[in-house]
């Protein structure tokens, strides 16, 4: 990690070709204790070019990924820090499994750092995607970091949708 603090991002570049030659050496990177923060300092020091390699090995493993207890903190980044098009890829796939990631552990946190930062219509169709079903939205509310997660789901909605919502988290109080 020091070594990143301190390097130019171009002197960095024999990390990120190690991390993307041999397959799933990115993942493993990822889902482990510490490695997991060389990934997420990479990202933030690199320009988004550089990282690209790298992104797109992640964004193969992303349903692992969302899930992991470490690996998650990468896709948080690569939510903040990725290009559009690798935002876009990683929100769709939210979108699509929001239902599972409503019951996952960590599925709260990665909703949740969609909604931050993702383009505006995006986090309009994650907002309804969480809350189409009341059973997601309440199972989202009572994971770990989830209640941050439908903070922001409440925020996005607008209308008869957010009143809606409201209506189920205040009907089902935990």
């Amino acid at each position: 990690q020091k070594c990143i603090a301190v390097l130019r991002p171009e002197a960095l570049q024999f990390i990120l070709d190690e991390l993307t030659e041999r397959p799933a050496l990115a993942t493993q990177a990822a889902r482990h204790r510490y490695a997991c923060r060389v990934v997420q300092q990479l990202l933030r020091k690199c320009p988004q070019a550089q990282t690209a390699g790298l992104v797109e090995a992640l964004l193969q493993d992303a349903d692992v990924l969302v899930r992991h207890t470490y690996g998650h903190y990468v896709m948080e980044h690569v939510l903040e820090l990725g290009t559009a098009d690798q935002r876009y890829r990683l929100v769709r796939f939210i979108e699509q499994r929001a239902l599972s990631l409503s019951t996952s552990t960590w599925g709260g946190a990665i909703i949740g750092a969609a909604l931050a930062h993702a383009a505006e219509e995006d986090r309009i169709w994650i907002a309804r995607a969480v809350s189409q079903e009341p059973e997601m939205l309440l199972e989202l509310r009572d994971t770990r970091q989830g209640d941050q997660a439908v903070s922001l789901v409440l925020r996005t909605l607008t209308g008869s949708e957010r009143s809606r919502a409201r209506g189920i988290l205040s009907e089902f109080r935990a």
